[in-house]
């Protein structure tokens, strides 16, 4: 059966009011998310993640001294978390794996930061319903660590791996 755009509208309408109502009961779990790496406004891929953590910033401070030998903090510059991706191992195919391998390798170059494909990178905090609830926007990001756990033939775990990014700039957006 086929339903009118109005009806359409009406329905997301009457959807997002329940979940603003849902939110002031239930607040969101932490892991209905997802990663979207975007250039230029355009998204190019999402990826999958076990964790995603650092989505923080805190001011550096410069002491300053006062008459009578008082000493006062203020922020000098805001300072963006070290963001840190974590999932299991996935094979060399996967584009977020293509882009950090890519990254890696121009790093091994000369003129290393001429050649870093930085991207922007959308978090978004999902309701139970995937109705957006939070966004952030951390903009430049490029990796500057990557890490595998330790293999252990006494346990039987997954090979989780670990991408730090830097990022120029967070925001929230929702």
């Amino acid at each position: 059966h086929v339903r009118s755009r109005r009806q359409r509208q009406m329905c997301i309408r009457d959807r997002i009011m329940i979940e603003n109502l849902a939110w002031k009961f239930l607040p969101p779990y932490e892991f209905y998310f997802r990663v979207c790496f975007m250039e230029r406004l355009v998204s190019l891929f999402y990826a999958s993640f076990t964790e995603v953590s650092g989505l923080g910033w805190n001011y550096e401070k410069q002491t300053q001294t006062g008459s009578e030998n008082t000493a006062q903090e203020l922020p000098k510059a805001i300072k963006y978390g070290k963001i840190t991706l974590k999932s299991p191992l996935v094979p060399l195919a996967a584009p977020f794996e293509i882009w950090v391998n890519d990254c890696c390798n121009s790093l091994n170059m000369k003129n290393a930061k001429d050649q870093i494909i930085a991207l922007d990178m959308v978090i978004t905090l999902q309701s139970q319903a995937n109705v957006p609830v939070a966004a952030w926007l951390c903009s430049h990001c490029y990796p500057i660590g990557c890490s595998l756990s330790g293999l252990d033939a006494a346990r039987s775990g997954l090979a989780m791996e670990t991408v730090t990014l830097n990022c120029n700039r967070l925001e929230r957006k929702l």
